[in-house]
């Protein structure tokens, strides 16, 4: 956080100096500017300090939408000044070659236009980026082929709600749209793979009541992310029982269907083993199952999945990467999850799936290019 603290003010003043001082504006709304502009880059010292945690600040929702706009508006204004810098000081080299034969560069747009573009691409880009981060995500269809898939079981559908992070931000009217789309769906099962609250069992029980009202014709069942660990982490297992989320921890779920048996696999998130609680056990969870049987491992983090794969693993479903988030970014994201960031992979004989998360955390509710979905699978039988 410490460091954090000092590259953001540093890039904030790096802004103030190349954006706001040359920029033909009022010195009082020069001092209002880069006073935002500082106060913004420190939202998530600011959550810690006066909101309670990093992971789960306790402020209006109002707070939690604006707040992430200021960020990232100066986050994306800091970007552009520095590529624009890097033009201008091209564009001084060329200048210099071209000086000696008498010929000059245009000024094609006046320096003011240019700083008023800037500044109003940079914040309506960050609001379009928050308003997708946080509305009620469309339905992600999957159609996904086994071999060893029984005819019996062509076509059952199952659906994947990842990284809901019901929180301060993500209240109860998002969770009931996300519940509604869901039913809609009439599907036969219903999976989490973690991540689904963000605080305390009290603040959060009026957002995640919507969840008993999923339908699915063989069950719910779900799997826990790191944020479950942070607060409550034995009252959100209670909790998740109560909606009736049958939570697999380190163990699994023989589901017949249609006279034929599907096997369902969730292990524990690996901060368990960090916090002195029940961590991952892939051995333990598939122990005793059917080599036969089509299995599907819940794991919130797709980072085990090469080892996952040795384990008669068919399709393991995995989030918390929330697909990088934002273009550009899903590569710094790969390289701290294994190189697993969004959607298919083949590892070994297993295919992994990892969703870009149906909603965001709080602390960075941003989506460019990486939008969060309802994701719906269909399974097909080579056969």
């Amino acid at each position: 956080m410490t460091r954090n603290f000092y590259l953001y003010i540093g890039l904030s003043i790096y802004l103030i100096l190349r954006f706001i001082l040359p920029a033909k504006l009022n010195i009082i709304i020069k001092i209002l500017l880069s006073g935002t502009f500082l106060f913004a880059s420190q939202m998530h010292r600011v959550y810690t300090r006066f909101g309670g945690t990093w992971f789960s600040p306790e402020f209006p929702r109002i707070v939690l939408i604006i707040y992430p706009w200021l960020f990232a508006g100066v986050g994306i204004l800091t970007i552009i000044t520095i590529i624009k810098d890097i033009i201008l000081i091209l564009k001084l080299l060329l200048t210099l070659i071209l000086m000696p034969f008498g010929k000059k560069i245009p000024v094609l747009i006046s320096p003011q236009k240019v700083t008023i573009f800037m500044l109003v691409f940079s914040f309506s880009l960050s609001g379009f980026g928050v308003w997708q981060g946080i509305k009620v995500p469309n339905v992600k269809v999957q159609e996904v082929y086994f071999d060893k898939l029984p005819k019996e079981l062509d076509g059952i559908t199952m659906v994947l709600i990842a990284d809901l992070h019901a929180s301060a931000l993500n209240t109860r009217p998002l969770v009931q749209g996300i519940v509604d789309k869901t039913n809609n769906l009439n599907p036969d099962l219903i999976v989490f793979n973690g991540d689904m609250v963000d605080g305390t069992v009290e603040k959060r029980s009026d957002a995640v009541d919507p969840l008993r009202q999923l339908e699915a014709k063989y069950g719910v069942y779900g799997s826990t992310g790191n944020h479950e660990y942070y607060v409550d982490h034995e009252k959100w297992l209670k909790k998740f029982e109560e909606l009736g989320i049958k939570i697999l921890g380190n163990s699994h779920e023989n589901i017949s269907i249609n006279g034929k048996i599907l096997t369902l696999v969730g292990v524990y998130d690996e901060i368990g083993t960090r916090m002195g609680k029940r961590g991952p056990d892939i051995k333990a969870a598939t122990r005793g199952i059917n080599r036969d049987n089509l299995t599907i491992l819940l794991e919130h983090r797709p980072v085990n999945a090469v080892n996952n794969s040795k384990h008669n693993i068919d399709l393991q479903l995995s989030g918390h990467t929330h697909g990088g988030m934002v273009i550009g970014l899903d590569r710094v994201v790969a390289d701290r999850n294994g190189g697993f960031v969004s959607r298919w992979y083949d590892v070994g004989q297993m295919k992994l799936y990892v969703s870009n998360g149906t909603s965001l955390w709080c602390g960075f509710p941003i989506r460019l290019g990486v939008p969060s979905e309802i994701t719906q699978f269909i399974f097909r039988s080579t056969e």
